[in-house]
């Protein structure tokens, strides 16, 4: 039997997966605070931001009414683009560690060279990315709507 038997219970498999959860999510989590914490500065200090000063709205109000949401968008592309990521770790922590999944798989179809298999699993992967992104996109959009320009 090859990989991860799952012998005393569904906990204690739950419990074997929370360091891996944790290495994968702290770093994309830690990209995330860095390009939330760089937009609200930015928007903190710039004209928006005075100008709602100007008119007597308290800080309190501007950051998270006003500059937070300016904030998400990109951020929200960001972690659409983690997806991808994630996506290429799943498949490389469940080769290494035996886990039965997707990444398991793709790594036996290319290993018996199953190419209409490999074609499966690439075209599920990348339309999982371009959805993501197009999510990613949506919700930017929506947290940060921009007015068209018309000449």
């Amino acid at each position: 039997m090859r990989g991860y038997v799952l012998r005393r219970s569904l906990l204690a498999f739950l419990q074997s997966l929370v360091v891996l959860v944790a290495v994968f999510a702290a770093r994309h989590l830690c990209d995330l605070a860095r390009q939330i914490r760089a937009g609200v500065a930015a928007g903190r200090h710039g004209p928006v931001a005075a100008h709602l000063r100007l008119l007597g709205t308290r800080e309190r109000t501007v950051i998270p009414r006003h500059v937070l949401p300016g904030a998400l968008g990109p951020a929200a592309q960001q972690f659409a683009r983690c997806v991808e990521g994630l996506l290429g770790g799943a498949v490389l922590v469940e080769a290494v560690l035996g886990f039965r999944g997707l990444g398991g798989g793709f790594v036996e179809a290319v290993q018996n060279r199953d190419l209409p298999q490999v074609q499966a699993y690439a075209l599920l992967f990348a339309g999982t990315a371009v959805a993501v992104n197009l999510l990613g996109d949506l919700a930017a959009h929506r947290l940060a709507p921009r007015r068209e320009v018309t000449a």
